[in-house]
């Protein structure tokens, strides 16, 4: 016997795919299976998208990252940290998609408006029994666009092999966009500010070539379960954490709000980290409040 599904669950499909999303998110969202999904648009008569509609409908500028700019070079970076790109010439597909916890679809938004894409966020409701949280999703197609990223070494399957172009070697945009995708701040137990990368070979060799330009470090890439990680902490974590947020305008919200925190306990005239310095004003509450609100990554 066919599985079959009732009329409100019939219906539910067509609208989510008259919003924009496709067939897999569908499957994927409601737990059910790829025929179901199908044969529950057939009968509906849901008008399928082509696979020329599906690539055009949602128009955006596809020359973003023709020059490379503050925002443009941060994008690229965010992108090779959490972007996804498929690019299969003969079956005319080139997708690029970014998938984050819900919690951070304010800076999918900022992603759409960079690009000017018109495109709403699909949000992908919680898995609790296989402990995925609720999360949001952004795609977006084409093949000019696909090429332009992959000059710059965000190429599909990019988890174990993204090389960074060498124009992007010394940018600061660039490393802030992949820290805030790969990476992490915070404050360790042993009350020093931490700075984190994960990624290819390339790229935290890259990322520890760029904080020895303005950190006294000798940091260099670890290999951990097949991919690479590399940290700086203490005195030598505040130079590279103010070398990528200060003053920035395109961040991660929840970073940027680490990273002042922690600027906050350096001392404004000699850079000094104060930590939990009796000596220093109110550094024993700015160092509570980061420690004990926002906890130990």
């Amino acid at each position: 016997m066919k599985p079959t599904i009732d009329l409100a669950t019939q219906d539910e499909i067509s609208s989510r795919y008259k919003n924009g999303a496709n067939m897999r998110q569908i499957s994927e969202s409601m737990n059910l299976g790829d025929k179901i999904v199908r044969n529950a648009l057939k009968r509906s008569k849901t008008p399928r998208r082509s696979r020329h509609e599906t690539s055009t409908k949602f128009k955006f500028n596809e020359k973003a990252f023709d020059e490379l700019t503050d925002d443009s070079a941060y994008w690229i970076g965010f992108l090779m940290a959490d972007g996804t790109i498929r690019a299969r010439p003969l079956e005319h597909t080139f997708n690029i998609s970014v998938t984050l916890e819900a919690s951070d679809k304010g800076h999918l938004e900022k992603l759409k408006a960079f690009l000017n894409l018109d495109r709403p966020l699909y949000v992908r409701p919680p898995i609790r029994w296989r402990g995925i949280k609720e999360q949001a999703e952004l795609q977006f197609n084409s093949e000019y666009t696909v090429n332009a990223l992959a000059f710059y070494g965000v190429v599909p399957n990019k988890s174990l092999i993204a090389s960074p172009a060498p124009i992007l070697l010394n940018n600061n945009h660039f490393w802030r966009g992949l820290v805030d995708g790969d990476g992490h701040i915070n404050i360790s137990r042993q009350k020093l500010p931490i700075i984190h990368l994960s990624g290819s070979h390339d790229v935290v060799h890259g990322f520890c070539e760029f904080g020895k330009t303005i950190s006294n470090t000798s940091i260099s890439p670890r290999p951990i379960k097949g991919i690479f990680q590399a940290a700086l902490h203490g005195q030598n974590a505040v130079p590279v954490i103010r070398c990528l947020y200060l003053g920035a305008t395109t961040y991660l919200d929840r970073k940027m709000d680490k990273a002042m925190k922690i600027l906050d306990l350096v001392c404004p005239t000699c850079g000094t980290w104060m930590g939990k310095n009796p000596s220093w004003p109110h550094a024993e509450d700015i160092y509570n409040k980061i420690w004990k609100t926002d906890g130990i990554e």
